[in-house]
């Protein structure tokens, strides 16, 4: 009897423990799918943001520029292209020029992958989290990332930044991952480091500030790795071999010959393949050639070395905090511009508490295992700041974008190292508004939008006559141009009936070309209007080119507030003069 008691007891036992498993395994794929919707949500945000008004500026200077190469007719166009007119490697004009093969150069279509490469940066943010900390972190640092109003704005603009900070931050999960090998690097993990990397070189020169950092974490924790040692020196040779030699040819001809350098000059193919073999150790007949375009070079960098602690120390302190804190776009514009209010009760606001959090988080973890992190923050901040300091080109926050998302991770532990509750809740709650208010500005304030390029094409072709004259002045203004007319059958069809008389004034040296000193008075006889479209340029060149007709035309119409650098205007023929 005590036998059967003793076994039913057992057996409900049995039943009750089962029972309590089953309950907890259910809990536990509750919360996991809890901590999965979180994340797709998440996901679902930064995409809507991104989408959101996508096509709804007009394409601008930058933008402009992209075109210009991937619209070339073949790939070696667009790297041909891409030497004189950008200051980036190929590969994302390269891209651009597949793609827009295939769906086309609208706005929206242009600007699609740059929303769909913020989006990729997402989930690489919460896997770096995920690799150092808790799911708690990495849901607060990728969430900082989707509503980010700085990475927002870069993912609805047709550049290279966010593929960029993609390829970056990709990088730096799989070197993570492969230093934390117990072992020998793991061979798929090896190849993928190895082809995000060379990526990520060929689209940003800047990215070797990325490949400095990993090289500067491998050579820290080199006892750990020793085993690597090899397989590593041997990844980042190749790395040197396959992209270094290549993307220096590039940079110094881009240095030497691109227009955007403000150095101006021809295409100069001699010279490159002469800079080719000097690389290559290939002296010969050009020796003197190659020995005149290196001098050339260190003399133009030397002439542009000015040392400018003031600009970078404003950048350091006010530029990056306010951009990565904030990312209200064009802070330079009025009327945020020297404004005294908006500059006391935002952007110092904002920049110090950015500040403060990023501090606040360094602090909270100053353990050695997450000194990599610390490493990949600063080192490209660095690297830009000393470019900034020494003048030797102009340097945005944007530069040092593959630094945003590692900020806000340390940001997000920051948050949750803060004991007090209500102190939490507030931070946060300040944090998110400064973001929400930056992103409405960037979606609706006007006074921050790009230049208005569609609204100039359709004024002027909304009243073109069949004798009239535009003039082209500054950089990408015909391509600007031109670009609402081949994207709107209504403008094409316009000018195709019209078909008016245009000339670009302004070479891409910078200088006013033979239309200023000789011939403008032959290509304006018989002109009844002229039409002048100003980008970037400067006061002194609208007064010349207007001094050339100013007793034979009068300005009618002038229209400066079209964005920070796009100006139109219109003149009539006085009659009787």
């Amino acid at each position: 009897m005590n036998l059967l008691k003793r076994i039913f007891f057992d057996r409900q036992v049995f039943v009750l423990c089962r029972g309590a498993l089953a309950v907890k395994a259910i809990l536990y794929s509750l919360r996991r799918f809890q901590a999965h919707a979180l994340f797709a949500l998440i996901c679902l945000i930064a995409l809507i943001l991104r989408l959101f008004h996508l096509s709804h500026q007009s394409v601008w200077f930058d933008e402009i520029a992209s075109l210009t190469s991937a619209l070339q007719p073949t790939v070696w166009k667009v790297i041909e292209t891409t030497l004189i007119t950008e200051r980036i490697p190929p590969a994302y004009p390269v891209f651009l020029h597949f793609w827009t093969g295939l769906f086309g150069f609208s706005e929206l279509w242009i600007r699609l992958p740059s929303a769909l490469f913020g989006l990729m940066t997402v989930p690489v943010v919460y896997c770096i989290a995920k690799l150092y900390f808790d799911h708690r972190i990495a849901i607060i640092s990728s969430f900082l990332l989707a509503v980010s109003p700085f990475h927002v704005w870069h993912s609805q603009e047709a550049r290279c930044i966010t593929m960029m900070t993609l390829l970056n931050l990709l990088s730096i999960f799989l070197f993570l991952r492969l230093m934390k090998a117990e072992k020998e690097f793991p061979s798929f993990l090896y190849w993928l480091y190895f082809s995000a990397t060379v990526l990520a070189l060929c689209t940003y020169y800047l990215s070797i500030l990325t490949v400095l950092a990993q090289n500067v974490v491998f050579a820290v924790h080199w006892r750990k790795n020793r085993k690597n040692g090899a397989r590593w020196v041997l990844a980042q040779a190749s790395i040197l071999l396959l992209c270094g030699a290549p993307l220096l040819v590039l940079l110094v001809n881009q240095i030497l010959y691109g227009h955007q350098m403000h150095f101006g000059g021809s295409t100069g193919n001699d010279t490159f393949t002469s800079i080719y073999g000097y690389l290559l150790g290939e002296f010969g007949e050009n020796d003197a050639l190659v020995q005149s375009s290196f001098s050339r070079l260190l003399s133009l960098t030397a002439a542009r070395l000015n040392v400018d602690p003031v600009h970078a120390g404003v950048f350091l302190l006010g530029e990056i905090p306010f951009s990565f804190g904030s990312g209200l776009a064009f802070i330079n514009r009025p009327p945020y511009y020297w404004n005294k209010v908006f500059v006391a009760f935002f952007v110092v606001p904002c920049s110090l508490l950015f500040a403060v959090l990023i501090i606040r988080g360094i602090h909270a973890i100053r353990d050695q295992r997450s000194s990599p992190l610390l490493v990949f923050l600063t080192v490209p901040i660095i690297g830009v700041l000393m470019i900034k300091l020494l003048g030797l080109r102009p340097v945005f926050a944007r530069h040092a974008m593959q630094s945003l998302p590692i900020a806000y991770l340390y940001i997000a532990l920051a948050l949750a190292s803060l004991k007090n509750r209500l102190l939490k809740v507030s931070v946060f709650c300040a944090l998110i508004l400064i973001l929400a208010l930056s992103l409405l500005g960037n979606y609706f304030d006007n006074r921050v939008f790009k230049d208005d390029w569609r609204y100039v094409t359709s004024h002027v072709i909304s009243r073109l006559a069949e004798n009239d004259f535009i003039v082209f002045h500054g950089e990408y203004v015909k391509a600007s141009f031109y670009y609402y007319i081949y994207t709107n059958p209504r403008n094409q069809r316009v000018w195709a009936e019209k078909a008016p008389d245009g000339v670009e004034v302004r070479g891409r040296d910078g200088s006013l070309n033979q239309f200023v000193n000789r011939d403008w008075q032959r290509l304006l006889a018989g002109k009844e209007n002229i039409w002048v479209v100003t980008y970037y340029a400067t006061e002194g060149e609208k007064q010349l080119l207007a001094s050339l007709w100013g007793e034979s035309y009068m300005l009618t119409m002038r229209n400066c507030d079209l964005g920070k650098n796009l100006c139109f205007e219109s003149y009539r023929r006085l009659h009787g003069i």
